[in-house]
């Protein structure tokens, strides 16, 4: 079954990214996640939501993961100018040598792994069908109790 297929494939990327670049670079995988959505957000900073939003993950488990980029150095909450109910999390100087360090890694992981399997247009339809994919689940994740089909 394609869902099947679907969880082994992202759990083998998993744990093919952890062994050859998150391993090397000593960081907490899910760190390195939040450090890398940082690192391509515009001015290097989300705010806590849109971390939830991005990770599928609730609040509460959002804050201990950025509580633990704070201690690490690696991350910052600072207040939102915008919203004074809302704090950005920003990628400290500390944070920006680790996605800096951690980058070549992650990159060389999916050079063997995804773009030396597919060709380019194979990486097209696979990048339209996640996102249909992702759309999907985060929709799915807003709805309180799903309903069996």
């Amino acid at each position: 079954m394609p869902s099947g297929l679907l969880l082994e494939a992202q759990t083998a990327l998993a744990r093919a990214i952890d062994r050859h670049a998150v391993a090397r670079v000593g960081l907490d995988p899910a760190i390195s996640d939040l450090l890398v959505r940082l690192a391509l957000a515009p001015d290097n900073h989300l705010r806590g939501i849109d971390i939830c939003r991005q990770l599928l993950t609730n609040p509460s488990r959002t804050s201990r993961l950025i509580d633990r980029a704070e201690a690490a150095g690696v991350a910052e909450r600072q207040a939102d100018p915008e919203d004074r109910r809302a704090q950005r999390i920003t990628l400290t100087d500390r944070g920006r040598a680790a996605v800096d360090e951690f980058l070549p890694h992650l990159l060389g992981v999916l050079d063997r792994t995804l773009y030396s399997s597919l060709t380019t247009q194979e990486l097209k339809t696979l990048s339209t069908l996640l996102r249909r994919v992702r759309d999907g689940a985060r929709r799915v994740a807003e709805v309180e109790v799903l309903e069996p089909p």
